[in-house]
Order: C-alpha cells, then sequence, then structure tokens
C-alpha cells in the first residue's frame, strides 16, 4: 500500500489521524466545541456513514498538492545530510490507540521517524530563524511516535526554492520532549466521540 492510492484512502477511512491532532484537541470558548473539532467529528462521521473519503467531496487545494511532491526532495536531501535512511510506510491504525491512523513522512529504523513539511519560503525561513515550530506538527509528530512505538521523530522543514545553505532545517524530538500523555488521552476521547455522533446519525436516519 503505498500514501496518497485509493487503497490507502479507504485503509484510513472514517479514523482520526495524526495530521489532525490539532483539531482534535482544539477548545472553544466558553466550555463550547471549537468549531474546527466539530467540523472534523463530523468529516469521519460522513466517511464512516458514506464509505468515501471526505475529500472527494472537496477539492484539495493546490497548495497541498505541490506541499507532498516536495516531500520526496525533503526525505533524500534528510538522507544525504544525516546519513540515515528513510523507510516510507503506508500508515497503520494498530498501534498503543486503536483505530487511530498515522501515517508518517518516514520511518528511521530500528526506534525514530521524521515529519517533513514543505512550507511557503517566508515560513521557513521565521522557522530556521526563531526555531519555533506550529503546535500542530508537534501534535502530528507525537502522533506518529505514539503509534510506532519510536523514542525520537525528527522535524524537517523545507524548501527546494532556497540555495542548498538555506533550504533545510532539521530539529530532533526525544520522546519525553512531546506531548505524548496529553495527545494519548485527547485522540481516545476523540474516538469515543466519533463512535457516539455515528450512533446519533444512524438513530435518526
Amino acid at each position: 500500500m503505498i500514501q496518497g492510492t485509493e487503497e490507502w484512502r479507504m485503509a484510513r477511512l472514517g479514523k482520526p489521524s495524526a495530521s489532525r491532532i490539532s483539531d482534535m484537541l482544539a477548545e472553544g470558548k466558553a466550555g463550547a466545541m471549537a468549531t474546527t473539532r466539530e467540523d472534523y467529528l463530523y468529516e469521519l462521521a460522513c466517511e464512516r456513514l458514506t464509505g468515501k473519503p471526505y475529500e472527494m467531496f472537496h477539492r484539495v487545494p493546490s497548495w497541498i498538492e505541490d506541499g507532498t511532491e516536495n516531500e520526496a526532495l525533503a526525505r533524500g536531501t534528510y538522507e544525504v545530510r544525516t546519513g540515515q535512511m528513510v523507510t516510507e510506510h503506508p500508515g497503520k491504525d494498530d498501534g498503543p490507540i486503536p483505530g487511530f491512523w498515522a501515517s508518517p513522512d518516514g520511518l528511521i529504523l530500528p526506534n525514530g521517524g521524521m515529519e517533513a513539511k514543505c512550507p511557503k519560503t517566508k515560513k521557513h525561513m521565521k522557522t530556521m530563524l526563531t526555531g519555533k515550530i506550529d503546535t500542530a506538527y508537534i501534535y502530528q509528530m507525537t502522533g506518529n511516535l505514539i503509534n510506532y512505538g519510536a523514542d525520537w521523530w525528527d522535524f524537517v522543514s523545507f524548501d527546494p526554492a532556497l540555495p542548498d545553505n538555506l533550504c533545510y532545517w532539521c530539529k530532533r524530538f526525544t520522546r519525553a520532549e512531546l506531548p505524548v500523555q496529553l495527545v494519548t488521552d485527547g485522540v481516545k476521547r476523540f474516538l469515543a466521540e466519533i463512535d457516539a455522533l455515528v450512533g446519533r446519525l444512524e438513530a435518526v436516519a
């Protein structure tokens, strides 16, 4: 199975994904549910009830497609810069949190992995200068690390538009540096809420 294929889309159908943990953990104001969290609940409920990937109902923005194409370049650059071989894996949902899907950008066997982001140039440069990484990416790395039982995960920012000395930036996170318990609890709670939502929708159908 290869990431991005129809087989891969069907394998992860209706399952919360590591790339969306920030939506799962989003908090609304005054105790209300955050809009992004509610939207993701309904997206997954839609997939479970229709048997179709939610993206079939909405066109994928071109900038997402461009970022996906550059991920292969980012992996190759990572291998050259670190001397570590990257193993691609389509993803799985049979880790410590059953039903939770994670598709890593690469595994560094036996105990690590990497997440590659290919942002717009200004964001890449800002990341290099500040060393600050979006919380959403931190959560995504944590979800991948949990699902694969890894000890560490590397974050890579890559922009092929820049010269060799500026196109690549990497930072490693150990398990102790990532919010493992927060993500674990949040994903389990979200899974229970999807089940409840699907049950309510089926009851009124």
